[in-house]
């Protein structure tokens, strides 16, 4: 479980989107990078469309709750896991209780962040 502490200027949770009901009002609300989405099914290793968190905007921030592993794709940010340099476009083990911090957004726009399990 993870909490989210700041959700930057805009955090929202996305998938792969609802295809085939756009006739009853239901819009697609899928991922708008799907390199960035691939890329991190990929490094969380899963076949399944999982939902994400895609942000824009510095000052994002969570909570891990228990122990997971998670990665981060889609723009480069400056990021730290308990104060230490963490890298984007690579997976990590948070622990319980680490916070993960998104410092800035080097280039770039939107990033994703996904979790296994």
């Amino acid at each position: 479980m993870i909490e989210i502490l700041h959700p930057g200027l805009l955090a929202i949770i996305v998938d792969k989107g609802r295809y085939g009901f756009s006739h009853i009002g239901v819009p697609l609300s899928s991922c708008l990078d799907d390199f960035a989405y691939e890329a991190l099914k990929y490094l969380i290793d899963t076949h399944e469309n999982p939902p994400v968190i895609e942000i824009i905007g510095s000052g994002f921030s969570l909570k891990f709750h228990s122990e997971i592993s998670c990665a981060i794709t889609g723009a480069r940010v400056e990021a730290s896991l308990d104060n230490e340099i963490c890298h984007a476009w690579k997976t990590f083990q948070a622990k319980k209780g680490s916070v993960l911090r998104i410092k800035s957004v080097k280039e770039g726009f939107r990033y994703y962040i996904g979790f296994s399990g």
